[in-house]
């Protein structure tokens, strides 16, 4: 994804906004909307509060277009059109990115482009001026902003087993060598939990994952050549084997994905599983998340 400058957007390798010929406007960043099971007391004055749900706002732009001559003019509304148009509709938990620049940093938010609405403009004096107007919202997942250059940390397996019986047993018994790594995180980063997407690289087996609060055990395998993406962004939340197998029912039912969260800070990550040759490893990536711009 291209870098968005200061006043700057972009969204699936197209940058429009200030410096470029597709000018932003207007930048509305909506309303979250609330739902909550609030219900009035019945003995007595006042309400009985329960859960608060929120549902991300939609950004709007309203842009438009300075090409010189129609045909450029028409070139760029395509090219608007083909970025906006680029999302996977049929695909549910494929989300895009919105890069943003302000202050001289870059941040983005998650969703999916929606609506976009061209027109022609006022008249004919617009038109062969190439001028083209556009509105067009993009629908988040949720209210944060991450910042544009993630982070990561590495985790190799270093052995605790040699494999063999070991009584007492404790099941699954395993008579191949395990292992187990662990890393510290020593600043997270940000001012809000963020989600992790964790990459798992073969060969391994019976394979789990840990951080602060949370733990992943999955009962499958992974030959040399394989890999595992664990996604636990907001509209994802997804578990998916290089060749494109789900194994999100090889989670256990304790596996909670929604809680694979870095809070600000630092962090203790952990990495085990059983691997024969002690070269299986997982990557932990995350954006350093925002409450606001």
């Amino acid at each position: 994804m291209p870098a968005a400058g200061d006043y700057q957007f972009a969204l699936n390798g197209l940058v429009f906004g200030k410096g470029t010929s597709l000018h932003v406007d207007k930048w509305d960043l909506g309303v979250a909307e609330w739902e909550d099971q609030d219900q009035p007391n019945p003995v007595g004055d006042g309400l009985l509060v329960g859960r608060d749900l929120e549902r991300p706002s939609s950004w709007t732009f309203e842009m438009h277009t300075t090409g010189g001559d129609l045909g450029a003019g028409f070139g760029l509304l395509s090219q608007l059109t083909a970025a906006w148009r680029a999302s996977k509709r049929d695909e549910p938990g494929v989300v895009h990115e919105l890069a943003y620049g302000l202050a001289g940093r870059e941040r983005v938010i998650l969703g999916r482009p929606r609506r976009f609405a061209p027109s022609l403009g006022d008249g004919a004096v617009d038109i062969e001026k190439g001028v083209t107007f556009v509105v067009a919202d993009f629908q988040r997942v949720d209210q944060l902003h991450y910042d544009a250059v993630p982070r990561s940390e590495r985790i190799d397996l270093v052995a605790t087993s040699e494999g063999g019986w070991v009584w007492p047993a404790v099941w699954p018994i395993h008579l191949a060598p395990s292992g187990e790594g662990g890393g510290t995180v020593e600043d997270v980063g940000g001012d809000a939990d963020t989600p992790v997407i964790i990459t798992v690289y073969g060969p391994i087996s019976d394979f789990w994952l840990e951080g602060p609060g949370w733990r992943l055990d999955v009962a499958a395998s992974l030959a040399y050549d394989q890999s595992c993406v664990i996604d636990t962004r907001p509209g994802v939340y997804s578990v998916v084997r290089s060749d494109g197998a789900s194994l999100g029912g090889a989670l256990s039912r304790d596996s909670r994905l929604s809680r694979v969260r870095l809070s600000p800070g630092g962090a203790d990550l952990k990495f085990g599983g059983v691997d024969p040759t002690r070269t299986a490893h997982a990557e932990f990536m995350w954006r350093p998340a925002f409450l606001s711009l």
